[in-house]
Formats: structure tokens, C-alpha cells, sequence
């Protein structure tokens, strides 16, 4: 709690990084705890290796361990361990031309060591080895009708991204770059069941996992089909 260090009592986002450290998003700065003490990193004032803005929506990790940090508003950030230092990314600017909103809800890291980046404003892609975001709209021309899209969250698995939006849930082929759409049939008890997806993930036994607004369902990825695991 905030009597414990915990810089806001309602947290966004909680991520365990590889070296164990909790990593807590909220509303007012980003909190690291190893057990016992918290840090808190927040903007400051003509510092431009802070953090860029308190209000953090979304954290994932790259295979170099460094940390990325989603904010509301103050676009992506990347956390460098080794001088304690982040640095922004946002839409428009030079390096980051492609990112496609300043408010990052969600993030997914491929096996690749790609990142996809889920704003307010649709979807973006950087390749973390070189740092470039690709240009989606010639890499995967059906990825077009998302511009604009809020990306609620995200999930990978081997060369498919699941894209949870208030308007269905979306299934992008890597490899052949096929966009699928699922969306809540009433007639249909085993389609999805709520178009409002909140939160995705992928299971050890390779099943995806669908929280929606008013349930939670369970896919084998493959059929289509969206077996009920919690009832309205």
C-alpha cells in the first residue's frame, strides 16, 4: 500500500521482470519493489533521461532486458538498466515516426525480438535490434482497417498476434499477413461472447485465454470456437 512505499494505491499494470524485481504501473509513476523497499521513477523537470510521463498503462520486457514502459500519454519509453536512464518515443518525431499514438495500452514482445506497441490510435511495430519502427501499411496491408482502432491488449504466439479492440478481437497471421475478425453472434453460443476484450493470454498448454466486459472464454487458437470458462 502506499503506507508500504507504493507511490498510488490503484495500480495499472504489474510486471516480474527476469531478475525478479516487481514492476508496478500507476497513475502516479512507475514503482520498482525487490521484497523490501520501493523506487519510484517519475518525470522531471528538463531531464530528458526520465521517465516521460506518471500515468503508466503497460510494461514488457525485451530479450536484452531492458524495460518498456507504456504511458497515457506520453508515449512509449524504453528503461536502459545499465545508466538508469529511459528514453521516449513518440509518434511523429524522428526515430519514431511510425508510432501511431502518444497513449501505449498494451505491448507484446515476439520471439523475434520484435515489440508491438497497442495505442490509443491503433498498432505499431519496432524491430528491437535495430530500434526502427516498420511502416505497417506496406508490411501488412490488411492491418489498414485498425488505423485509428484502440488496442485494448495484446498477446504472441509463435508468428500470430492476438489484438483484443472494443469492437472484437482480431487474429494477424505474421507469415501470410491474413487479418481475422471474431465478433459475438446471439444466435451462436461458441462465438466469442462480448465484443469488448479487455485482456488476452496464452496458456502453457498453448490455449488463448479472452477476458471480456462480461465473461472469460478459452480458444485452441485454431477453430473458431469460444468455449465459456466463467458464465455471466
Amino acid at each position: 500500500s502506499i503506507r508500504d512505499g507504493l507511490s498510488q494505491s490503484s495500480p495499472n499494470c504489474i510486471y516480474q521482470d527476469s531478475r525478479g524485481f516487481i514492476w508496478i504501473g500507476t497513475d502516479d509513476g512507475l514503482n520498482r519493489y525487490d521484497g523490501f523497499t520501493f523506487d519510484i521513477y517519475r518525470p522531471v523537470q528538463n531531464d530528458t533521461g526520465s521517465i516521460s510521463n506518471s500515468r503508466i498503462l503497460a510494461i514488457a520486457e525485451d530479450k536484452s532486458g531492458n524495460l518498456w514502459i507504456g504511458t497515457n500519454g506520453g508515449g512509449l519509453n524504453k528503461y536502459d538498466r545499465q545508466i538508469n536512464k529511459f528514453t521516449t518515443y513518440l509518434p511523429g518525431i524522428k526515430g519514431s515516426i511510425n508510432l501511431s499514438g502518444r497513449v501505449v495500452h498494451c505491448m507484446a514482445v515476439t520471439p523475434e525480438n520484435e515489440l508491438w506497441i497497442g495505442t490509443d490510435n491503433g498498432l505499431s511495430l519496432m524491430n528491437l535490434e535495430t530500434g526502427a519502427f516498420t511502416d505497417l501499411n506496406k508490411a501488412y496491408e490488411k492491418m489498414a482497417s485498425l488505423s485509428g482502432t484502440t488496442i485494448q491488449c495484446l498477446a504472441v504466439s509463435d508468428r500470430t498476434l492476438w489484438i483484443g479492440t472494443s469492437q472484437g478481437l482480431y487474429r494477424l497471421n505474421m507469415n501470410a499477413g491474413s487479418l481475422d475478425r471474431y465478433v459475438h453472434d446471439p444466435v451462436n453460443a461458441l462465438s466469442i461472447p462480448d465484443n469488448r476484450i479487455t485482456s488476452l493470454l496464452v496458456n502453457k498448454a498453448n490455449m488463448l485465454l479472452v477476458g471480456t466486459e462480461t465473461s472469460l472464454c478459452i480458444t485452441d487458437q485454431h477453430t473458431g470456437i469460444f468455449d465459456r470458462a466463467i458464465n455471466e
